[in-house]
């Protein structure tokens, strides 16, 4: 089984004090799950295709399927 191949597409904010919206994109889209991570150490809770960055560093997001048996 193949990995799905994942795109972060990363929408700025207007001015530098604003967050950062990062969204993951999947091909195929279907039973994808992700998580993301912050300079190297995974973000609790941080799961949907989403994500809202408020600091400076190294995000990084990981996908895979879901329900497959």
């Amino acid at each position: 089984i193949r990995k799905p191949k994942v795109e972060i597409i990363e929408t700025i904010g207007q001015t530098i004090c604003e967050p950062t919206i990062l969204t993951a994109s999947s091909t195929p889209a279907p039973n994808i799950a992700y998580q993301w991570s912050y300079n190297g150490q995974t973000i609790q809770g941080a799961i949907s295709s989403q994500f809202t960055a408020i600091n400076g560093g190294n995000y990084t997001v990981s996908a895979y399927w879901t329900g497959l048996r």
